[in-house]
């Protein structure tokens, strides 16, 4: 692996982490995250366009990557950026510390953990929204109109 694609990668995985579990991954996580990263060939020149907007959206402005999130699960489940995203996850739940914070509950009370879930779902239906308006016609257009490139 290229130093500079070695140095995106750990940046990306800084900022997943962020977005996954509010705190910075530690060494191992970021070797295992480099480690899946290179053996499922999830980066590299072979990736469309659309891909590489996507992993520099996220990069340059992590605020949208629920946004991402959400549109890559909906409509292209099979994304480099969405496996990424689950390795990652799977590489948090498989080692310490950070298996705590994604197996503990932290609601105990049904009124709060009904608000959380109907907030989660307004939060999803917003970046719903916004996926469709902005991201859909992006990856339309590079997918029927520039086949990828």
């Amino acid at each position: 692996m290229a130093e500079i694609d070695r140095t995106i990668l750990e940046r990306e995985c800084a900022v997943l982490c962020n977005y996954l579990i509010e705190q910075q991954p530690t060494i191992y996580v970021v070797n295992k995250y480099l480690d899946g990263v290179e053996a499922k060939k999830l980066t590299g020149p072979h990736l469309d366009r659309f891909e590489k907007i996507l992993a520099e959206i996220s990069l340059r402005a992590p605020r949208f990557i629920k946004t991402i999130d959400t549109y890559s699960r909906l409509f292209n489940s099979n994304s480099p950026f969405r496996k990424r995203l689950i390795l990652l996850l799977a590489v948090l739940e498989s080692s310490s510390p950070t298996h705590v914070y994604l197996d503990s509950v932290a609601v105990q009370n049904n009124r709060v953990f009904y608000f959380r879930f109907a907030k989660q779902g307004v939060v999803f239906f917003l970046n719903l929204l916004f996926a469709l308006i902005f991201l859909l016609p992006v990856h339309f257009l590079f997918k029927v109109f520039l086949k990828g490139k």
